[in-house]
């Protein structure tokens, strides 16, 4: 993979080897691949990764080194969280160890939990988060994840209390928190491309001078309320980013809706872009859908839903700029927007068929950029087959065709099956 993320940044380059080799080798194979078949790329997704119970329920073994057994994994789990007052559920155990979903997307509490039942150290949890979940580690950006990295680190000062004393922290920033919204005054201090970097060096100098509990819970409280404002700048962050590509444009950046309607001649809705009710208004407008036309009929047949599409990564109703405000914009939304963007704008080099390889660099590059550095969120996953469904689009899509209608080719023959 000579040239894949070439001039990466040392962030990006250390996360993509924290994922592990395995990783890396499935990155380097997108980045040479051949064209496929929608129907070829489709069965190679799906045999790439195993469900994530297996997954877990190894990892899990390998730790506490006893047999791969479900019944002898949850008896370790359910001792470490009896002793550590984690208050794991038996709902949690059925999801975690039995469930047959290829993926499963934990919140922050519940992988912090996680990672103290295994007495994981912060860089032992980024990996088992990234190498086995294939999910988003805790993000020095948010508050709650800043006290849950905070007390992993001092584990070995809490002890079995660690969980109960972050819980303790966090009810108390919640009641002593002023608003934390920033105003127009200050925030192009908290929008800076890199500052979740400068936060997360903050935090780890804390880490490093500390000799009792009672200290160490005061250094964790004036950080919070010092960093305040900076919380909710990574969500103005990733609002921002998310107008600047859909609408509102950019230095150099022609907005989403622009390139949509010179390429069809259509206006994209304001929110609901990828709404499936308008497949049968304008069937055209299909290729920014998600082959969501046959999911119900796959649910209904199988009993579950392989969630290459989660509904936590993709929210069809809930695209609008007042609800982002008040939760976020979702990761995937975020990697959607960025992939019809590039493929858009470089629909003349694909049609001249350009080097696949470098089209893949660049898409690659540009995503990662914008999730790590401007969202403050997990760089694209070549194992989750969420991020695995965009790269593969952007990798394997044959002369004649673009992405984008390649990724509705490999949906639409995933949910016909």
């Amino acid at each position: 993979m000579s040239e894949c993320g070439a001039g990466q940044s040392p962030d990006l380059e250390r996360l993509l080897v924290a994922q592990g080799a395995r990783t890396r080798i499935v990155l380097s194979d997108l980045h040479a691949s051949k064209p496929l078949s929608a129907s070829e790329a489709q069965n190679q997704l799906l045999s790439e990764t195993p469900p994530f119970c297996e997954r877990f329920s190894q990892f899990l073994a390998r730790r506490y080194g006893v047999e791969d057994d479900p019944k002898e994994v949850k008896a370790c789990l359910r001792s470490a969280g009896k002793k550590k007052r984690l208050g794991f559920s038996s709902a949690n155990f059925s999801q975690w160890l039995s469930s047959s979903k290829w993926e499963q997307n934990l919140d922050a509490r519940s992988l912090f939990k996680l990672c103290l039942a295994m007495e994981l150290s912060v860089e032992e949890g980024r990996a088992f988060a990234y190498d086995c979940l294939h999910q988003t580690w805790l993000n020095y950006r948010i508050a709650e994840d800043s006290v849950y990295l905070y007390f992993l680190e001092h584990q070995g000062l809490f002890g079995d209390e660690a969980f109960v004393r972050a819980c303790e922290v966090i009810e108390w920033f919640k009641e002593n928190e002023t608003d934390a919204t920033v105003g127009a005054s200050g925030e192009g201090d908290y929008l800076a491309a890199g500052y979740t970097s400068l936060i997360a060096r903050e935090i780890s100098v804390l880490s490093c001078d500390v000799s009792s509990q009672s200290q160490a819970i005061d250094e964790i409280k004036h950080y919070l309320l010092r960093n305040r404002r900076a919380f909710s700048g990574i969500r103005q962050s990733a609002i921002q980013t998310y107008n600047t590509y859909f609408s509102e444009g950019g230095v150099g950046i022609t907005p989403l809706t622009g390139l949509y309607k010179d390429a069809e001649g259509l206006t994209l809705p304001r929110s609901g872009y990828l709404d499936s009710s308008y497949i049968q208004e304008i069937p055209s407008r299909k290729r920014l859908l998600w082959g969501t036309a046959n999911r119900g009929r796959w649910i209904e047949n199988n009993g579950s839903d392989l969630d290459i599409l989660n509904r936590r990564d993709i929210l069809i109703e809930q695209h609008s700029v007042g609800k982002m405000l008040k939760r976020g914009v979702p990761r995937g939304n975020i990697i959607a927007l960025l992939f019809f963007h590039y493929c858009l704008e470089r629909r003349d080099e694909i049609s001249c068929g350009n080097n696949r390889s470098v089209l893949f660099d660049g898409f690659y590059w540009l995503v990662n950029t914008t999730l790590v550095d401007e969202c403050g969120m997990m760089p694209l996953h070549p194992r989750k087959p969420f991020d695995a469904l965009f790269l593969k689009s952007v990798s394997s899509y044959p002369a004649g065709l673009d992405p984008i209608v390649y990724l509705n080719q490999m949906l639409e023959d995933f949910y016909a099956r």
